[in-house]
């Protein structure tokens, strides 16, 4: 006969600790491991570089170029009359990005993780239960010819509020 011991609600709290407190050990060691990242058309993701601010690049005009954050993404509104391809996108003088294309007008949602830093860690967000992780956005720069352009970057509703 199998007889049952109850389990202290102390010991359940405990354990939930531990595997919590866990998360942040095995979030590490998944940065230090590269494992290809598959969409489900079964095509590899490339994986994400380090980007170190070009800081020693000629400053130009700006562009007519309005940056917009929305949630954890940005959208690109080109107000200009020219397409731009392959171009380095920069964000607070610290994560950088490649854009594929830049098309006339409003464009598509980029998620703000997709810009990492010079030591390869994402743009920093918000989270469910960890919403001081959130850098506000308030600089933009695009890099054309070797030149940086500076962006509009539109400021949330809420800027002012610590």
């Amino acid at each position: 006969m199998i007889r049952r011991v109850p389990v202290p609600k102390m010991a359940i709290l405990v354990f939930a600790t531990l595997v919590l407190s866990g998360c942040d050990y095995v979030r590490g060691l998944a940065q230090q491991v590269r494992v290809p990242v598959l969409t489900r058309s079964g095509k590899e993701l490339p994986a994400v570089e380090a980007r170190p601010y070009p800081a020693a690049a000629p400053v130009a005009g700006p562009l007519d170029i309005e940056v917009i954050r929305d949630g954890n993404a940005i959208v690109i509104d080109n107000r200009t009359t020219r397409e731009y391809e392959g171009v380095p996108l920069w964000l607070n003088q610290e994560y950088g990005g490649r854009l594929d294309i830049l098309p006339i007008g409003r464009g598509k949602p980029l998620a703000l993780t997709s810009f990492v830093n010079r030591y390869g860690e994402p743009y920093p967000v918000a989270k469910f239960l960890r919403p001081e992780l959130d850098r506000t956005l308030v600089l933009a720069e695009l890099v054309l010819d070797g030149k940086l352009h500076k962006l509009t970057v539109r400021l949330e509703e809420n800027w002012r509020e610590p």
